[in-house]
């Protein structure tokens, strides 16, 4: 239909007709100018046309009655699309104006192009029969929000055609015209509302999806505390700081740690408020020496140190509290970038020259050898390497378990946790595809844990594992950690591989998940467990001394 047609028809008024046929004529940009007039629900018909439709049901609905396509459709959203907790939403929180729905004139109807999910909530809580025998839970959410709002009659933009509206569809829905935002803006934006005079109960009740509000006012407290600190003229940590280079979501494995909090004397209310805002000197020294290791990647939210069932965390925790105590300062800086490999400090912490000489039994990382007033050396509190003797590589077919040797999962999910269990039990000359399989499992699992730990929010269709190894990637990339990098580029290659590289890819993970014909033997089993485990170890646990020796 022309232009000129569609602004005549008498469906969408009369005063429309001019304003929108010159609009249209000057202006073919999208959305320019397109006019917005207030239209009954009943009277604009959902699109049977629809990507999301069409791409359940919905290809034989062009051309049927209205009622019958707008109930197929109301039912393929409820399947598909989780109308229902939309349907919720709107009447608990109410109709947002803010996003108006686009249409288009077609014949004598006006048909939603954008929008139409919105529209077909609309439409089940005027006429709830639309879901047939689902219609039961929406007549009980409409008696509980008796005092709901919902509109009749809403704002609609008119497209001059269908063909004119598809870039800002495709703007919409294969791109991301708004950027959600961090967990650290979440937190300023609700602090905020706090220090205008509401309680987080009255946030709680105004704002009944936001979850865990008083963690949100914790992140905004420590916020404002970190950026008051006296810099002492280091303009490297101060600009990390004040130009928030320093993510609040890795921050928070320091003051959410118990340990280090405790060290830190810091302590917070039921609803995440400072007990006590006054920040010591020792109190900021600790703070700012976390603040340095966290900027030159000596520490990160993956380190033992921060994970408080190891015991590099009880060392970090007896060094953050000599700092706050001020028997030790910190007195030497390092390389200003950083070390790439992040094994030792940049800030390195001595004793106060203010105690006593040789008294150094107190300090956590002086050598035995430290009692003479020589320079102390950082390091292990004993003698000796610490750190698990390396094993050889482990041959498949001499064991009926996996070694598991070097790794102690270290997560907080209960499922997860399990699943290790049964992997660490599991006879894999018996049940090597058993075995194999639940790698995929563990594997997919783990990195969705890091992700809910680096506080990625979860889309409603959580990506499967080919694309959260993509994130799991790029995440390291990031992070120039080329140690990981070089073990997630194996996992994820991809096209002629010979069958060493197919072991340690996530082609034979989800081979033995989805094709019949492909099955693994023991050994394959184990080179696969040897490639995976160090990943893990890295996403979800940490390294231990081998069992039983």
């Amino acid at each position: 239909m022309s232009v000129e047609q569609t602004a005549h028809r008498s469906k969408v008024g009369g005063t429309l007709a001019g304003d929108f046929l010159r609009a249209s004529r000057r202006q073919g940009m999208m959305g320019a100018q397109w006019p917005i007039e207030t239209h009954s629900v009943d009277q604009i018909v959902l699109d049977p046309n629809n990507v999301r439709v069409r791409d359940g049901r919905g290809d034989e609905l062009p051309g049927t009655v209205h009622a019958v396509s707008e109930e197929v459709i109301a039912k393929y959203m409820l399947a598909a699309e989780d109308l229902l907790s939309l349907v919720q939403d709107i009447l608990r929180d109410g109709y947002l104006d803010n996003e108006i729905p686009v249409v288009v004139c077609e014949g004598d109807d006006v048909v939603v192009l954008e929008g139409n999910r919105r529209l077909t909530a609309l439409k089940v809580i005027a006429d709830p029969s639309l879901l047939g025998t689902e219609s039961s839970q929406v007549e009980r959410w409409i008696d509980r929000y008796p005092e709901h709002d919902t509109p009749r009659s809403i704002r609609v933009m008119f497209a001059p055609s269908r063909d004119d509206a598809q870039p800002l569809l495709a703007r919409l829905h294969t791109t991301t015209p708004k950027k959600s935002w961090l967990r650290e803006q979440q937190a300023i934006f609700y602090h905020a509302q706090v220090s205008d005079g509401a309680s987080v109960e009255e946030l709680k009740v105004r704002y009944p999806t936001a979850k865990n509000i008083p963690r949100f006012m914790q992140m905004a407290e420590m916020r404002e505390v970190i950026r008051s600190l006296d810099f002492g003229g280091d303009e490297a940590v101060r600009e990390f700081v004040l130009d928030s280079k320093l993510r609040m979501s890795s921050f928070e494995y320091v003051y959410r740690n118990k340990k280090l909090a405790a060290a830190l004397g810091l302590s917070f209310t039921r609803d995440g408020f400072l007990e006590d805002r006054t920040i010591s000197k020792g109190q900021q020294a600790a703070l700012l020496y976390l603040i340095g290791r966290l900027r030159d990647r000596s520490l990160t939210t993956r380190s033992d140190e921060l994970k408080a069932k190891n015991a590099a965390c009880e060392e970090l925790a007896e060094k953050v509290a000599a700092l706050v105590a001020g028997t030790l300062v910190v007195t030497e800086h390092g390389d200003p970038q950083g070390p790439s490999g992040g094994e030792k400090s940049g800030w390195i912490p001595e004793l106060a020259s203010n105690n006593p000489a040789g008294s150094r039994s107190n300090e956590p990382s002086a050598s035995p050898s430290a009692g003479d007033g020589s320079e102390a050396t950082p390091g292990p509190s004993t003698t000796g390497d610490s750190r698990p003797t390396e094993r050889g590589p482990n041959r498949g077919d001499t064991r009926v378990r996996l070694n598991m040797d070097g790794f102690v999962y270290a997560g907080t999910s209960r499922g997860l946790g399990r699943r290790y269990e049964e992997l660490r039990k599991i006879n894999v000359s018996d049940y090597p595809n058993a075995t194999h399989d639940l790698l995929r499992t563990i594997l997919e699992c783990s990195i969705k844990e890091m992700r809910r730990e680096e506080g990625v929010v979860e889309q409603r269709r959580v990506p499967t594992l080919g694309p959260l190894i993509d994130w799991l990637l790029q995440h390291y990339q990031d992070e120039k950690n080329g140690r990981m990098v070089g073990l997630v580029t194996r996992l994820k290659k991809t096209g002629k591989m010979n069958s060493g590289q197919l072991l340690e890819s996530s082609d034979s993970l989800n081979f033995t998940n989805h094709e019949p014909d492909f099955f693994m033997t023991p050994q394959e089993v184990h080179a696969a467990w040897d490639h995976l485990k160090p990943i893990l170890r890295e996403i979800v646990g940490q390294e231990s001394p081998a069992a039983g020796r």
